[in-house]
């Protein structure tokens, strides 16, 4: 499972340079059309499909790595609706697949990769267990409303839980069977097949978030997983997405150098030329050496860094270290296609430092450039 975490890491990582360019380069193309041209709308379709790109990566790197858990108060139903695309892109053409999730807020204390690793295993047990295809149903809501409340393993079920239930129109299992499918490395699935921890990561988890998991199942009857969460009630505190300010450019007394280090040129042009574009004064390196160049023969003062975080030779960080000694007022900007809970657990990362996870838009660029300046200013 490590060794899957690792690869798939480092293929996300280079998947979302690909899109940082792909969706800087679009938002650019974007700005040269008439808003009611064919042009204009296959553009928006390209940005489109770029962004949902972007999620489902990032969905990918949260069910296969280790990270910091940071359990907060979540909306169950929504995590389940954001993930159904995802869930359709993983299951054969001859299975059935319907959603059910309210509006409504089903609010529930966890942390939200967690919770999308319990999806998707679960999915994917029941997806596996009907090769000549049928249908899987997933279902989002309150433990009141459930039928089905078996006095089982974990014991019963409360009216203040939220339930998600995941029903699939597969072989079945016996009851025997039926007492082992959590364990550890239990499968009925052929050598090379399974691994048999599928179902025990998801138990683990939801233990974890002092849940409980109920499955009803006959053999060629299908089965129900009810998986049982401590509902929030009446949430304190929620994580709101809200929209980020637009961005406006700072207004500082003197004209301001930025010097972007990014090994891939096409990240490094885009950048180059929004940053240009809003007046900047911008000096730009493939590599820590050739910026370090670049500063030995031209007379110049950084006031901003950007620079990407794992680069062949000198790391951005290393980079930094070193412009501090000549510029101790330099801002920094640190970019990576890895996410941030990774750079923290390899120490290539302060938590307080600034840091932008590719891809990102134009306009993500520029607010983070702007709300960086306007700390210097303010020092």
């Amino acid at each position: 499972m490590e060794a899957i975490g690792r690869l798939s890491g480092g293929v996300a990582h280079d998947f979302k340079n690909l899109l940082t360019g792909i969706i800087g380069l679009t938002e650019l193309a974007i700005e040269t059309v008439d808003k009611g041209s064919d042009s204009y709308s296959i553009l928006k379709q390209i940005l489109s499909g770029a962004r949902r790109g972007s999620r489902l990566t990032k969905q990918l790197l949260n069910l296969s790595r280790k990270r910091v858990v940071r359990p907060h108060t979540i909306d169950l139903a929504k995590i389940v609706r954001d993930m159904e695309g995802m869930l359709r892109s993983v299951i054969s053409e001859n299975i059935e697949f319907d959603v059910e999730a309210p509006e409504e807020a089903i609010y529930i204390q966890a942390d939200p990769s967690q919770i999308e690793q319990v999806i998707m295993n679960v999915v994917l047990n029941a997806r596996d267990a009907m090769p000549g295809g049928g249908k899987i149903k997933v279902c989002v809501t309150d433990s009141a409303s459930v039928h089905f409340h078996p006095q089982g393993r974990e014991g019963r079920a409360d009216d203040n839980r939220a339930c998600l239930v995941v029903a699939d129109t597969g072989c079945g299992m016996h009851e025997k069977i039926l007492g082992k499918i959590l364990d550890p490395f239990y499968t009925t699935k052929p050598p090379g097949k399974g691994t048999g921890l599928g179902l025990s990561t998801v138990y683990g988890i939801v233990k974890q978030i002092g849940g409980s998991i109920e499955v009803e199942s006959e053999p060629g009857k299908g089965s129900k997983f009810y998986i049982y969460f401590p509902r929030v009630l009446e949430p304190v505190e929620i994580e709101k997405r809200e929209r980020p300010p637009l961005y406006e450019k700072p207004e500082l007394p003197q004209a301001i150098t930025i010097l972007v280090v990014e090994d891939e040129i096409a990240i490094l042009d885009i950048m180059s030329f929004v940053l240009k574009r809003e007046g900047y004064r911008v000096y730009t390196a493939q590599s820590a050496e050739e910026a370090t160049k670049i500063l030995n023969e031209q007379n110049i003062k950084v006031d901003l860094l950007i620079a990407d975080l794992i680069m062949p030779g000198m790391s951005g960080t290393e980079l930094a270290e070193k412009l501090k000694e000549d510029f101790p007022d330099m801002k920094i900007i640190y970019t990576s296609g890895y996410t941030e809970d990774i750079l923290v657990q390899k120490d290539l990362l302060e938590w307080d430092a600034v840091f932008l996870e590719k891809p990102f838009s134009t306009e993500v660029l520029l607010r983070f450039c702007s709300r960086v300046l306007k700390k210097r200013g303010k020092n």
